[in-house]
């Protein structure tokens, strides 16, 4: 997968090295000789295990605050940004059961 040492920075540092190379859509850098379902499902499992951090939660709230995932969408900017958040939420970590989503909102995922 092209790493030199092994470590995934490897990957990431020669995928993006300088301007030659552009990320093609559900082109993962590491993981090119996947199939582009099993990119999704890496995709997918790096942003939870990043955002699943204590430290990740943090970002996470704050990209979301960011993108008015919270607010009221007052124009088109707003609107776009706050969908670019449900398409962070629904298919970057896999976030999508409604009623999952509705019971941790109310309590009841929570222990209290």
């Amino acid at each position: 997968m092209g790493k030199k040492d092994g470590s995934e920075l490897d990957v990431f540092g020669e995928y993006f090295a300088g301007n030659e190379r552009k990320r093609e859509p559900g082109g993962l850098p590491g993981f090119e000789g996947l199939a582009p379902d099993e990119q999704a499902k890496a995709e997918r499992r790096m942003f939870r295990e990043v955002f699943g951090t204590p430290h990740g939660r943090i970002v996470l709230t704050q990209i979301l605050i960011d993108l008015k995932y919270f607010d009221m969408c007052k124009n088109a900017d707003d609107t776009a940004l706050c969908n670019y958040a449900k398409f962070l939420v629904q298919e970057r970590l896999d976030i999508n059961d409604t009623h999952k989503i509705v019971t941790v909102l109310m309590g009841g995922g929570a222990k209290e």
